[in-house]
């Protein structure tokens, strides 16, 4: 497999694990500690928030992935190995917000076409989509950082 692919599978692959993460994370927030003792402990709870985080985080996560891992793959081809692992971490977490935020945003306002969305619920979706965005980027930067190589000193 060549270098960009595989920039385009860790891209992809990182994307869908931190967006599953954080669709559970999100379901789990506002139930009693009854509910996510329930929901992690047992078959059925486990496989319902499989299916919710599935369901929810895969229509975002895989095509923002795909994206992400194509501009992290073509910057990693044209980079020169003077740049910090720091340098790539920043950039990729700062792309990774971008995107996050405009992806998530963006997908949860074709979801409520002609319903009345808030503004503030724009605004929460934007803020989870930003925060997994720069988990994202950030693995992503690294994962580049250390293909191209990184100085030493």
């Amino acid at each position: 497999m060549s270098s960009p692919a595989k920039v385009v599978l860790v891209a992809t692959l990182v994307s869908v694990g931190i967006g599953f993460v954080t669709v559970c994370l999100v379901v789990l927030a506002d139930e009693s500690s009854a509910n996510i003792r329930h929901s992690v402990t047992s078959a059925d709870g486990l496989l319902n928030l499989a299916v919710i985080g599935a369901v929810v985080s895969l229509p975002i996560s895989v095509p923002v992935g795909l994206i992400g891992g194509v501009l992290a793959a073509r910057a990693a081809s044209r980079a020169r190995s003077g740049r910090s692992l720091g340098n790539w971490v920043g950039h990729g977490s700062l792309w990774g917000v971008g995107m996050g935020a405009a992806g998530s945003v963006l997908f949860f306002a074709v979801l409520n076409v002609g319903s009345e969305t808030s503004f503030l619920m724009l605004f929460v979706t934007g803020a989870i989509g930003a925060s997994a965005g720069a988990t994202v980027g950030a693995i992503v930067g690294a994962y580049c950082g250390c293909t191209v190589g990184v100085p030493e000193g």
